[in-house]
C-alpha cells in the first residue's frame, strides 16, 4: 500500500496553498483609494467626504461627484444672474472648443461630459455639441450665438473669447485646473450645494 502523504504531494499542496493565498491577499488588499473618505465635513446641508487624495466627494440624489475644489472656494465669486435665470428652463446646451489642439480638446470634452452628468442628475434636458462640425461631425454645432432664454449655452474653452449674450456662460481657463475649477463652480450651483448671494 502506497503512502498518500509523500514528500512530493506535501510540497505540491504547500505550493498550491501559497499561490491561492497570495491571490486572495492581493484581492483583499486592493482598494479604490479615491473612494476612501478620510475627513467628513458639511456645507449647506450636504455631507462632504475628503478622500485621502484630497478630492471632495458629495452625494446628490444617489449619485457621487468628485471635486478638486471645496464649495467654500466659490463664496466670493458669482455666476451671471441672467444665465442662472435662463437655467430655470431645465434645458441646457453644453459645447466645447473643438478647434484647440488634441490634448486640450480631450480635457474640454471631459469637462463637457462631467457637466452633462451634473445637469442630468438635476433632471435637465442636455444637448451636447462643439463649435466645429468638421472635427466632430456627430455633434451639432453650438456656440454662444445659439443661446436663448429657454435654452442657454455653456461653452468650455481655453481661448480668450467673449460673448455679449447673457444666456451663454463661457468656462475659460489657461490650464486644466483653471477650467476644472470654473466647471466645478457651475456644477456646485446646479447641484444646489452653493447658493447665490
Amino acid at each position: 500500500m502506497k503512502k498518500w502523504f509523500t514528500p512530493q504531494r506535501l510540497m505540491g499542496i504547500f505550493i498550491i496553498f501559497i499561490m491561492v493565498s497570495s491571490v486572495g491577499g492581493f484581492i483583499l488588499s486592493y482598494q479604490d483609494t479615491t473612494n476612501t473618505p478620510t475627513i467628513q465635513d458639511s456645507y449647506n446641508g450636504f455631507n462632504i467626504d475628503t478622500t485621502s487624495e484630497g478630492f471632495y466627494k458629495i452625494k446628490v440624489q444617489g449619485q457621487e461627484f468628485l471635486f478638486i475644489s471645496h464649495p467654500s472656494d466659490f463664496e466670493s465669486s458669482q455666476l451671471s444672474q441672467e444665465f442662472l435665470k435662463a437655467l430655470e428652463s431645465k434645458n441646457v446646451q453644453i459645447s466645447y472648443d473643438a478647434t484647440a489642439n488634441e490634448s486640450t480638446t480631450l480635457i474640454l470634452a471631459d469637462m463637457q461630459y462631467y457637466l452633462e452628468q451634473v445637469f442630468t442628475n438635476q433632471k435637465y434636458i442636455v444637448i451636447r455639441g462643439t463649435n466645429d462640425r468638421a472635427k466632430t461631425p456627430t455633434l451639432p454645432k453650438i456656440t454662444c450665438n445659439d443661446a436663448k432664454t429657454q435654452n442657454p449655452v455653456v461653452f468650455i474653452t481655453r481661448a480668450g473669447i467673449e460673448s455679449l449674450n447673457p444666456n451663454c456662460l463661457i468656462i475659460l481657463g489657461e490650464t486644466q485646473q483653471q477650467i476644472q475649477k470654473r466647471t466645478e463652480q457651475l456644477a456646485y450651483k446646479v447641484l444646489g450645494v452653493t447658493k447665490e448671494q
